[in-house]
């Protein structure tokens, strides 16, 4: 059967046509986190299109947003948040649209940006002296080479004196499904953060685009720019099989550890949270990262 493109799926998402079938919101986010796309748009069409009530209407177009960015579709996300924010301005803002504005409308100026072509080579130009045109006298003996003067060396300036990285830790999140993956990041701030270390989320708490290239060299120069000890990098999977993984970077990119915890389950009495996180898996996870605080990376400066 022949697939329809996903860009426009989302665009019929976003015109307020009849709808073909009627659908919930919940419908919508489960075939999200089954990861059947085309029909997660399906029913959001179906959604806005309908007479629901308008803060489902307002959550539909916030879901739009959120899978516009797992499929790497950033200005359909654009689009989507803006409409919520323009046309619902209370959920919008107790739901923190701005920030995820800032986020994808930052990540599109990076993919926009022309490349800078590289400088072409300069070639070196032999410059000789014209010849002289008199034969040599034959009577005239050929004077003696004479040594050049040794050039007094040209001393370098200065090092510039090394700037000490502060003990800040930004920590960004990627996975499925979102609510969940927003959950355990703030958890794991407010962990770290209890422990002594300085974390802080370098999105505001909004997972980051699932595939894009883009997202680990934004996040470094981030950290360059406002000279932090290290950025950490979750990623996680609540979706297809409970999972989780950490990466500590220095700001110059250069991998500092990588800690990984997976096989939660939510039986025996270890329940999944309300985002689909087992309290199994939570708690063996910062008990593997206690281990890395005070170390390389997490470093104890709060008091």
């Amino acid at each position: 059967m022949h697939k329809v493109p996903l860009v426009i799926l989302i665009l019929a998402a976003l015109v307020t046509s009849a709808p073909a079938w009627a659908a919930s919101l919940d419908d919508a986010r489960r075939l999200h986190e089954e990861g059947r796309t085309d029909e997660a748009l399906a029913a959001i069409e179906s959604v806005l299109s309908s007479r629901a009530a308008e803060t489902e209407k307002a959550a539909a177009l916030d879901l739009l947003g959120t899978i516009a960015v797992d499929e790497g579709q950033l200005a359909m996300a654009k689009q989507a948040w803006s409409r919520l924010q323009t046309e619902h301005p209370d959920y919008a803002e107790s739901h923190d649209t701005d920030t995820k504005l800032r986020l994808v409308s930052a990540l599109l100026m990076t993919q926009e940006a022309p490349a800078v072509p590289a400088e072409p080579e300069q070639k070196a130009v032999e410059e000789s002296a014209p010849a002289d045109p008199r034969p040599p006298a034959a009577t005239e003996p050929a004077a003696a080479p004479q040594p050049s003067p040794a050039k007094a060396a040209t001393p370098s300036p200065p090092a510039a004196p090394a700037v000490e990285a502060s003990g800040r830790v930004l920590i960004a999140a990627k996975g499925k499904p979102h609510d969940a993956v927003r959950e355990l990041s703030d958890r794991i701030v407010a962990h770290l953060r209890e422990k002594g270390v300085d974390a802080e989320s370098a999105t505001g708490g909004i997972p980051v685009v699932e595939d894009s290239k883009m997202v680990l060299p934004m996040l470094l120069q981030k950290g360059q720019a406002e000279n932090v000890g290290s950025v950490v990098l979750l990623s996680a999977d609540f979706v297809s099989m409970q999972k989780v993984a950490l990466d500590c970077y220095a700001p110059a990119g250069a991998r500092i550890w990588k800690l990984k915890v997976s096989g939660g389950t939510g039986w025996k009495g270890r329940p999944y949270s309300q985002t689909g996180i087992t309290e199994e898996l939570a708690e063996r996870f910062l008990k593997k990262l206690d281990d890395k605080v005070g170390g390389p990376g997490l470093p104890i400066t709060l008091k």
